[in-house]
């Protein structure tokens, strides 16, 4: 079962957190995809079927979680660039009035 966490971090911790959530799960999605390739692109038969469904499901899990990763990250940089962003033009504000 899935829990949506959130909290607050320094806006310089931002970028370092993002690298940290990709490095977790960027392993085992390629794991998942590399053992699911070797065996889908190798000739199985009857025997191997429950064996290729497990890599299936695997990567199917996989690919659900780097999904979600990808969107938790994609939200993080969009409100660490509207941030950034409000920065500037305040900067540029407070410059324009000198």
């Amino acid at each position: 079962m899935k829990v949506k966490v959130s909290y607050s971090v320094d806006i310089e911790q931002v970028m370092s957190l993002i690298k940290q959530i990709y490095g977790s799960i960027a392993p085992k999605h390629d794991k998942a995809y590399q053992d699911a390739r070797l065996l889908l692109s190798s000739d199985f038969d009857e025997s191997q079927i429950s064996d290729v469904l497990l890599k299936i499901k695997s990567l199917r899990e996989s690919m659900a979680d780097m999904d979600l990763m990808l969107s938790e990250v994609g939200g993080m940089l969009m409100g660490y660039e509207q941030i950034c962003l409000s920065s500037e033009a305040a900067v540029e504000d407070t410059s324009s009035d000198d």
